[in-house]
């Protein structure tokens, strides 16, 4: 990011010790569990460290459930009562998927009991809030129906705004050099 230091360094400096929040989003990519790049947890413990100093920053780390309770190192984080509290998502009722889409415009009596039901994990609801208003009319019967419909609905708004695009030609060299180099991150010459 270019950034002149630390995000916690700057976000300490910046709140000159009024209250401030620290999110560290998908910590489980950093997780040894799913194995995508573990060896970036170095710079999460970095920046918990730099934070210690700083009692005004609190920090929102965010991971699944999978990766905190299979890499020892989340479940150490969580396990730490002294500075953790753990808040878990759970599945939501059905009246609350059906508020918070008649609230947003959604009719859920047209979608059926299936979708409802999928609906009621927060991300999936979050995904289909995402959808153009004529997709959010539609019922799904699979997850995976869901995220293609979403998928589809982004490259085709990324397409918009940059012009086609050879998906298949890009996604196809970048699958090919990820396998060939075993790595998510960027190429190192």
């Amino acid at each position: 990011m270019t950034l002149p230091d630390s995000p916690a360094v700057l976000l300490a400096g910046v709140a000159d010790e009024a209250p401030a929040l620290l999110v560290i989003d998908q910590l489980d990519a950093v997780s040894t569990y799913n194995g995508r790049m573990s060896d970036a947890y170095e710079a999460v413990e970095d920046v918990l460290a730099q934070l210690v100093v700083a009692p005004n920053v609190k920090v929102l780390l965010v991971a699944r459930t999978i990766d905190i309770d299979n890499d020892r190192r989340l479940s150490d984080l969580v396990a730490d009562r002294a500075r953790t509290v753990r808040f878990s998502l759970r599945v939501l009722d059905v009246e609350q998927v059906r508020a918070v889409l008649s609230a947003s415009g959604t009719d859920p009596d047209g979608l059926g009991s299936v979708t409802l039901e999928l609906l009621r994990t927060p991300l999936h609801l979050s995904v289909f809030s995402r959808l153009s208003s004529s997709a959010r009319a539609a019922s799904y019967r699979t997850l995976q129906e869901l995220y293609v419909r979403y998928t589809d609905e982004r490259r085709e708004e990324i397409e918009r705004q940059v012009a086609a695009l050879d998906w298949r030609g890009i996604t196809g060299t970048l699958c090919a050099s990820m396998s060939e180099r075993e790595t998510l991150g960027p190429a190192r010459s």
